[in-house]
């Protein structure tokens, strides 16, 4: 449940072509991703581009590419507008992207720390290579990033909410509860941020647990981790009834955990 927010587009400067509009339109945000494959494929073609200009079409085509899965495709025009024009962190960092989305976390990581090198004033740069980590399992290597990241940028919220995660991996759960007291500070809506606080709250001996899981439920009924989580405060005080609503209504919607089917397959004979 890692929050990763990454500028994807990479705006360009009009040239002549064919069809005037082809370079614009392939930078222009919100394009249909079929439409934005069209115009860039037709902005490539002009001899007329100079190096950082091509780099920046490859990488608004790659874009397009991802946003309809076809990250291969992406790969490659992030590596030739790399080949173009080395120095595009964004180049490096959309490729990390398109690595990560196929499972290449190495890779991904490495292609994050090369954006980073290149634009290290760049907050979401240090939080897309934090989430990373966190993905990963590996809280020690996501927190320094993170921390970063909300040095450069203390606007990010969701940069507190997956360091509270890394710190809950580290099984740091007072620190967990007061990022997460960050994110509920700016969002009072945001229904994961109850849950995780409420359960570094319990994990913590912290009063207000229970409250955090209840609003959770309130918020998102149909976020079947929020009655998973709740499910498990009950449980750890002894109160199996309760305990078992909840585990019965993650079940019915649908989260798939081996443990908690067999747990209400038990309990239901």
């Amino acid at each position: 449940m890692t929050r990763l927010v990454l500028t994807l587009l990479f705006l360009l400067v009009t040239a002549g072509f064919a069809r005037p509009d082809a370079l614009s339109s392939c930078a222009r945000p919100g394009l249909a991703a079929t439409t934005a494959l069209d115009v860039c494929r037709e902005a490539l073609r002009s001899p007329r581009l100079e190096p950082r200009q091509r780099a920046g079409v490859l990488v608004n085509l790659g874009v397009a590419q991802a946003a309809i899965g076809r990250h291969s495709d992406a790969l490659r025009s992030y590596s030739l507008a790399i080949r173009t024009a080395p120095d595009m962190a964004q180049a490096w960092a959309n490729r990390a992207r398109s690595h990560a989305a196929r499972g290449d976390f190495d890779a991904a990581h490495a292609d994050f720390s090369a954006a980073i090198e290149r634009a290290p004033r760049r907050a979401d740069l240090w939080l897309a290579r934090g989430s990373l980590s966190l993905r990963r399992d590996d809280g020690a290597a996501a927190i320094p990033d993170l921390n970063r990241a909300i040095r450069l940028d203390p606007e990010v919220t969701s940069a507190y909410f997956n360091r509270g995660l890394a710190w809950r991996l580290r099984g740091e759960a007072l620190e967990a509860a007061r990022d997460f007291t960050v994110v509920i500070g700016r969002n009072p809506q945001d229904a994961a941020a109850h849950m995780h606080r409420g359960r570094a709250r319990a994990a913590a001996g912290l009063p207000g647990a229970k409250a955090d899981l209840d609003r959770a439920v309130e918020l998102a009924p149909e976020m079947a981790r929020g009655w998973y989580a709740r499910g498990f405060f009950h449980l750890d005080r002894g109160d199996e009834t309760a305990a078992d609503r909840d585990f019965l209504r993650a079940y019915e919607l649908g989260l798939d955990d081996r443990w908690l089917a067999e747990r209400v397959q038990s309990r239901s004979r």
